[in-house]
């Protein structure tokens, strides 16, 4: 029977100084009874088994009253007490067979076990990452790549486990034990990448709906929905989720052998990408589903939005420090920014209206495109005002100046006329009611609440022009002074 379960095993397993088997199966090297330096000659057991049959069947008495032949006694007991000694050195030889039979299996069958476990686990990542990879990824080099690639030495072990005709069992176990690390190691890898690539996709899908959120809730889309519902779960995750620290046994189910430590812990890593690999699947969907119903179509015009509310933000502004610059001036006239101001309150409204009903990409393409004309509106509005300001700025100088001319004509024509009371007294009269009025208008656009209107600083200051300019009566039934002979250009006074 021996003989029978030895025999499809490879004759190299039998070798002297094949040790390792042992060495794995914490047997010690000095142990006499399995030293791997003694050739045990497997092969001619049978044959020794019949020798020491036929010497047995010829030397021993087969009867108790069989007679002994003197001249034969001392040859006899010779040749049975060699007899005794083969048999019994063949026995222990049979143990010592029996013995190194048993350590192969048993290390054979751990080696299956090892390769069994692993390899079941990483061929059901394969199945998972075929499922939610994309299948050109399995072709790069890249950690599935690598991981197939195990696969494939892990089945070639396999084959060999399944022949122990070919090979020792020690090298193919030592071919197990140096697999399972490798595959470890390649997993744990990928492990860390996934890791990285799970919380990238996490904070992104993050970023997003933060951005989304700064421009409306947009709680009637299911995208939506669901984006934010994965990333509170996957928030969650990362809170409770556990790293293996340093060399413990996280993982290994208890009472499970030590030395089946690493097949275990290989297996359920294989297991925990698998998740992972789902999980990442299920943020990029997540992603790719908000990019597609609610990202994409809003992006554009959201950024047209915004650059037209920063650019009519930027043009109110200039309005505004030319308007503190013509507060300083006189007379200090407004640029009209209440007004605008105005359609800025107006846009804000509408804007907070956005933020607190915008629940669908549809209501808020809609308000933003309400937002982007108002702003244009208003950037158009200040470039008008602008204009309209430097106009009037201009044309209240030349009023100004005008004014001034004729104050200075005014005085140049009572000098030229000193020796004539009526018209010294008439033209200091004259002037008197400018100043008056002059100081009057000034007190009045001094203290009051806000700028004064262009327009309306136009009218006034024209209105004092031409009543400075006006006829100057010298008395009652006498002459009167005009333009004309006060000596200034009228025609530029006209003007």
């Amino acid at each position: 029977d021996l003989c029978r379960r030895i025999d499809p095993y490879a004759e190299a397993n039998w070798f002297p100084g094949d040790g390792s088997p042992g060495q794995r199966s914490g047997t010690s090297k000095g142990d006499s009874r399995t030293s791997t330096d003694e050739n045990l000659r497997v092969r001619t057991i049978v044959q020794d088994a019949t020798q020491l049959a036929e010497r047995q069947a010829r030397w021993l008495p087969t009867q108790v009253d069989e007679p002994l032949v003197p001249d034969e006694l001392e040859t006899r007991t010779m040749e049975l007490t060699a007899l005794f000694a083969d048999t019994e050195a063949f026995q222990d030889r049979l143990d010592k067979i029996t013995q190194r039979f048993q350590l192969c299996q048993r290390v054979e069958e751990k080696a299956k076990s090892d390769l069994e476990t692993v390899y079941g686990a990483v061929d059901r990542l394969d199945i998972v990452a075929a499922d939610v990879l994309p299948p050109g990824l399995a072709n790069e080099d890249n950690h599935w790549n690598r991981i197939r690639e195990q696969l494939d030495l892990g089945y070639e072990i396999e084959l060999a486990l399944t022949n122990p005709g070919i090979g020792t069992v020690h090298e193919k176990a030592q071919r197990v034990d140096t697999w399972i690390p490798a595959t470890h190691k390649i997993l744990l890898n990928w492990q860390k990448a996934l890791m990285r690539e799970t919380d990238t996709a996490v904070a992104t899908l993050s970023a997003n709906l933060d951005e989304l959120a700064s421009v409306a809730p947009l709680d009637g889309e299911a995208a939506v929905e669901q984006a934010r519902e994965v990333a509170e779960d996957q928030a969650g995750q990362t809170r409770t989720r556990k790293r293996p620290r340093g060399k413990q046994r996280a993982g290994v189910p208890a009472g499970a052998p030590p030395g089946n430590e690493a097949a275990i812990l290989s297996a359920r890593l294989a297991g925990d990408i698998a998740d992972q690999l789902r999980t990442l699947a299920y943020v990029d969907q997540a992603l790719a589903t908000l990019n597609t119903d609610v990202i994409a179509p809003l992006t554009e015009p959201v950024r047209i939005w915004r650059e037209a509310e920063q650019t009519a933000e930027n043009a109110f502004d200039a309005l505004g420090r030319l308007e503190a610059e013509s507060a300083n001036l006189w007379p200090p006239i407004s640029c009209g920014t209440a007004r605008v101001k105005d359609e800025f309150d107006r846009a804000d409204r509408i804007r907070d209206s956005l933020y607190q009903d915008g629940k669908t990409v549809t209501q808020v393409l809609g308000t933003t495109t309400m937002l982007t004309e108002i702003y244009t509106t208003i950037v158009t509005m200040v470039e008008q005002r602008e204009e309209t300001y430097r106009t009037q700025r201009t044309a209240l100088d030349n009023t100004l100046n005008q004014l001034e001319d004729w104050c200075t004509a005014l005085e140049r024509h009572r000098d030229q006329n000193a020796d004539d009371p009526a018209i010294a007294s008439a033209i200091r009269a004259r002037l008197d009611e400018i100043e008056a009025n002059w100081t009057q208008l000034q007190v009045r656009y001094d203290q009051a609440p806000d700028l004064v209107p262009g327009e309306e600083a136009l009218r006034t200051l024209n209105d004092l022009r031409l009543q400075a300019r006006r006829e100057i009566p010298l008395g009652p039934g006498m002459d009167v002074i005009t333009a004309g002979e006060v000596g200034t250009d009228v025609q530029t006074f006209e003007r």
